[in-house]
Formats: C-alpha cells, sequence, structure tokens
C-alpha cells in the first residue's frame, strides 16, 4: 500500500513505511529498545536489542535492511543522534520526537536469484574493464579504484606505482593471486585479514570482503562450481563481528546470504549476464555511499576475474 500522501494523525506524526527489506521486517517482529544510531542526508541508522542495524531511508532504493519511508529528512528534524525508541507492534516509535513509523502493512522485498544465463568468459571480462575504466574516469582515485588497473591488467594515469603500494593493496593482490592461482575459493584468512582496513563505518577492506561475498554466494555456479561455501561464508561473518563495525559486518552477513542493496545487486548481475552494461547502473552503484560501491566493484572483479 502506498502511503505517500498519509496524513499525520491527531498530534503525532504517524507515517507508514513504503517498502522494507526481508531482514529487517524481520528483525522488528519482536518488542524492544532502541537508539539512533547515525544521521546522514539519505536517512537514520538504527540500532535495536537484536544484532541488525536498520537504516531508515529517505530514498527508493531498497535492501534487506533498508525501510523506505513517504518523507524526507525535513519530515523529522526533530531526530538526533542516541535518540532512544522502541519497537512495540511493528511499529517504530520515537517518543522524544513525536514519531511513530508504522512498518505493518509495507512492500517486503529481497532481490530474485538472477534470471538471465551468463555470458561468456570474455564478454564479461570487457565489462568489467569497460565499467573499472568509467569508475577510475568518474571517481580518479577515490577508495580502491587505483588499484583496478593492477587487477585487470591495463594501463591508467591512476594505475599504483610499486611504490604507492600500500598494506591493504598488498592484501587485495595477494587475494587475486591466491584464487587465479588454486581455481579455488580464497581462504578465509585471506578475507579476514583485510577486515576492519580503512577508516569509516564500513571501511574499504569490509566493502571489498562483501563485494567477494555477494558475487561468490550470488554466481557460485558460475565461478567456482560445486564448491561449498557454508565454510567460509560462516568464518568471515564471525570475524567481521569481531574485528570490525556492526554495520561492516552486518553488510558481510547479508552478502554471505546473497543480499545486498538492490544498486549493488544490478550492477553485479548486469557485469555477469544479461543485456548490455549501461553506464546508469555503475553510477547508481557508486552513489551507494561515499566511496562504498568503488570498493565493493574491486570485490566484484577479485571474485568474477578468477
Amino acid at each position: 500500500m502506498n502511503c505517500a500522501h498519509h496524513k499525520p494523525t491527531s498530534n503525532r506524526g504517524h507515517f507508514e513505511a513504503e517498502s522494507i527489506g526481508n531482514l529487517a521486517f524481520d528483525s522488528l517482529a519482536t518488542d524492544q529498545g532502541g537508539s539512533v544510531l547515525g544521521l546522514t542526508s539519505r536517512g537514520i541508522f538504527i540500532k535495536t536489542e537484536n544484532k541488525w542495524l536498520n537504516f531508515l531511508s529517505f530514498e527508493s532504493f531498497r535492501g534487506p535492511l533498508t525501510i523506505n519511508l513517504p518523507m524526507s529528512g525535513d519530515s523529522i528534524l526533530p531526530i538526533r543522534r542516541e535518540m532512544k525508541l522502541r519497537i512495540t507492534a511493528r511499529q517504530i516509535v520515537f517518543p522524544d520526537a513525536d514519531l511513530v513509523i508504522s512498518v505493518q502493512n509495507p512492500l517486503v522485498w529481497q532481490p530474485q536469484p538472477p534470471s538471465a544465463p551468463p555470458l561468456p568468459e570474455s564478454e564479461r571480462r570487457q565489462r568489467l574493464i569497460s565499467s573499472a575504466k568509467q569508475i577510475i574516469a568518474d571517481k580518479k582515485g577515490a577508495g580502491l579504484a587505483g588499484i583496478l588497473p593492477r587487477l585487470l591488467n591495463f594501463s591508467s594515469r591512476s594505475h599504483l606505482h610499486t611504490e604507492d603500494i600500500s598494506t591493504l593493496h598488498a592484501d587485495i593482490l595477494h587475494l587475486q593471486r591466491e584464487m587465479i592461482s588454486s581455481s579455488h575459493l580464497p581462504s578465509s584468512a585471506s578475507l579476514i585479514s583485510l577486515l576492519g582496513s580503512g577508516s569509516g563505518l564500513t571501511p574499504s577492506g569490509d566493502d571489498l570482503v562483501s563485494g567477494v561475498l555477494l558475487a561468490l554466494n550470488r554466481w557460485v555456479d558460475l565461478i567456482f562450481d560445486g564448491q561449498d561455501l557454508d565454510r567460509l561464508n560462516q568464518q568471515v561473518v564471525e570475524a567481521a563481528y569481531r574485528k570490525t563495525t556492526t554495520l561492516s559486518a552486518n553488510l558481510i552477513e547479508c552478502a554471505a546470504l546473497g543480499l545486498a542493496d538492490e544498486r549493488l545487486i544490478e550492477a553485479l548481475d548486469r557485469l555477469v549476464s544479461g543485456k548490455e552494461q549501461e553506464a546508469t547502473h555503475i553510477d547508481e552503484m557508486l552513489n551507494w555511499g561515499s566511496s562504498s560501491g568503488i570498493d565493493v566493484f574491486v570485490g566484484y572483479v577479485i571474485a568474477l576475474a578468477a
């Protein structure tokens, strides 16, 4: 039900969420307390008493932990960091802001399995290279973009020279060599070594690991046919909750389940299959966080080029 024009009732702001990710929907089934973890121009991160962080989004893009709201941030200006909230009867209640957001009847979203067969390997590689060049042109050296020419073996002004390689870059190159030489799933140790590398709520190393796991779990039969991902998923997810931020660990666990923001899913599937890769799919992926979309793409390259 679309309630974008729902009016506040009585003296309280009362809104119905337009859609909600499947994991967010499940996590809000139990009455519990919580608080506001962070605020951005695109939405609000909330922490509840279970392990999942949910994102109240002012945008239309859906994700497993996203709750899409029918209003802009201006509508809920009283919200502030660390403000207390409670979940009751599938409602998110902010008592101090006189605000209620209902998640009783929204569309529950989760990505569908890939619908098109994979392209030939040469065409998939060309899509990776053309997308990498677009990212470098658009984002210059943001995030891990500078390592893409080395990973895909093409020349670029942003190409990292030997003296420019950081510990993180060296670990990424080691991971790629390991996967190519063994024709096997990466070791959990190689992925775990990247966790927490970088700064922010989702450091670059974490975003790369999310990209690798998402590509592997969504397209495992293409990349490593017949190999068991369960042990790798379990070890990396458990390590993420010990070594990095809760938000990163949540996103890594989502990736291990084959789940992610729909922009990341769409870009990944277009790299592997279907119609000609369009620049808009990369643009939308790059708008996922400041540089997180770039770093997830580097994870795609590690997995798909193997």
